[in-house]
């Protein structure tokens, strides 16, 4: 800065933009003639942080994804076993989500026995 002060009018602003490490950087100086340096110290604006701005309008949308599978409902059957209730989920012939479970009352309440098929 002080080895191109020639090149710097009076009265303009510099400002050292280095690295983080650097002492010097984000110094704010103005070229004046009333120092020996030709450089007068105004701030430093290291670890300085701006005001929050608004918010910018929404991004465009994304390209559609993959369709996914097509869901199947499930049959739901509820019967009557001695002390509850049996409860079958059933999604078709042989499908491996097919589900049946009971569910105890009495002395037994809230009882699951589940039987994964």
């Amino acid at each position: 800065m002080e080895a191109d002060s020639a090149n710097v009018p009076l009265g303009k602003f510099v400002m050292i933009t280095s690295n983080v490490e650097d002492p010097d950087n984000a110094k704010l100086y103005v070229r004046t003639d009333e120092v020996a340096s030709g450089f007068s110290f105004i701030t430093d604006f290291s670890g300085a942080q701006g005001i929050q701005g608004q918010q910018g309008p929404a991004g465009q949308d994304g390209a559609n994804g993959t369709d996914g599978q097509d869901g199947i409902t499930p049959i739901v059957t509820v019967t009557n076993i001695s002390n509850g209730h049996n409860v079958a989920f059933s999604y078709g012939t042989g499908d491996s989500r097919n589900t049946n479970f009971d569910v105890m009352d009495g002395n037994n309440a809230n009882q699951l026995q589940a039987d994964w098929n």
